[in-house]
Formats: C-alpha cells, sequence, structure tokens
C-alpha cells in the first residue's frame, strides 16, 4: 500500500504506489515506502516531502509553467533550512553540492532531485524525488514548510 495522501484533489488514485490528484499530493511518512509515483493533475500542484530519507519518489508530471513546486519539512530534511521559498544559495544545478551553502542539487540532464544536508560532504547527499522528462526547476520551486 503507498504511503501517499492528498488534500483537496480533484481525482486520487492510490494503488501499487501511486497517487493521482490535483493540488495537493504528500508523501507521508508513516509507512517509509520506498518508492512512490507521485502524478499532479491540471493547474498548480504541491508535492509534499517529509523527509528525503524515504527512497526516491518519482514525479511524473512537474510543470514549473503551471505553478508546481516541491514542499519539503523543514523538521524531517533539516540542514539549517528557514521556512519560505527555498534560498537561491541553496540550490544548484549538477550532480553534486558545490560549497557548504548547498542543500538541494538538480540534475536537469536526468530530473534527479537530491538533498544534502551540509553540503560539504562529510553526510552524503540523498536522492529523494526525480522529475519524469528532467523539467525546469530552479530554487523559486523549492518552498519549505
Amino acid at each position: 500500500m503507498s504511503t501517499v495522501g492528498s488534500f483537496e484533489s480533484d481525482a486520487l488514485t492510490v494503488n501499487s504506489d501511486s497517487l493521482v490528484s490535483d493540488k495537493l499530493i504528500i508523501d507521508y511518512p508513516i509507512f517509509y515506502s520506498d518508492k512512490d509515483t507521485l502524478t499532479g493533475g491540471s493547474g498548480a500542484d504541491d508535492f509534499v516531502f517529509y523527509s528525503p530519507y524515504q527512497g526516491i519518489d518519482t514525479v511524473k508530471d512537474f510543470k514549473q509553467y503551471q505553478g508546481d513546486e516541491i514542499h519539503v519539512s523543514r523538521y524531517g530534511f533539516g540542514g539549517g533550512l528557514t521556512l519560505g521559498t527555498l534560498q537561491s544559495e541553496q540550490f544548484t544545478l549538477g550532480t553534486s553540492a558545490q560549497d557548504a551553502d548547498d542543500r538541494f542539487i538538480y540534475n536537469k540532464k536526468t530530473g534527479d532531485l537530491f538533498f544534502d544536508a551540509d553540503g560539504t560532504g562529510v553526510r552524503r547527499q540523498v536522492q529523494f524525488a526525480k522529475l519524469s522528462g528532467a523539467p525546469s526547476l530552479d530554487f523559486s520551486d523549492i518552498v519549505v514548510i
């Protein structure tokens, strides 16, 4: 059974670790599923992640131009995150952190999204999501809640 849920959904399907919804898509930590498939609907969707340590979830249809956002828990992720839109210096494109400020690393070629709690390599970065089709993503698409 999937560990995902949704609020304000127009359509919701939860089976075989997949979720189809519109508005708010949440990856709940209750059962610590190792991989889920999250699919938003038309319009702006919020894909919510409680922790980076629950396996790699696939986001099927992240669309920056529709206002989709990645929401991450300040408490579940840690790393000195502050509430609100991610700070630009905490985001980098590539395959690994470039400096101690980097927390989120997005590989724009593969769609892999990583979290690095310290940006220094002392604690290894963890992939927590894969955005299908490697859509555009920047710091302003990530919101700390």
